[in-house]
């Protein structure tokens, strides 16, 4: 599970760690400061469209998407099988 699925868990009511909820929120935050930077970088490794698409769902780097399950991807509105295919082939599961 990536730090935003997991903060998404706590904005929701789901059970957390204080500790670690405070450690992923503070990563979080420290990686929005390269936002702009990341997603110049997404859309070069795939095409703006898909950057946008993931952007809005909470991936904003290359590490995003390798740290990111196959599941937490295909259920990215606008993200079908072939659209999952081609952002695997160019990033590949890291975990």
């Amino acid at each position: 599970m990536n730090n935003l699925t997991y903060i998404r868990g706590i904005a929701t009511g789901g059970p957390f760690d204080t500790l670690e909820a405070i450690r992923a929120i503070a990563q979080y935050l420290t990686q929005e400061t390269h936002a702009d930077a990341d997603a110049k970088t997404l859309a070069l490794a795939l095409n703006s469209r898909l950057a946008e698409i993931l952007a809005k769902a909470g991936y904003f780097s290359i590490t995003d998407i390798a740290n990111a399950t196959d599941y937490d991807l295909r259920s990215i509105d606008g993200i079908g099988p072939t659209t999952f295919a081609y952002i695997r082939k160019r990033i590949p599961y890291a975990a």
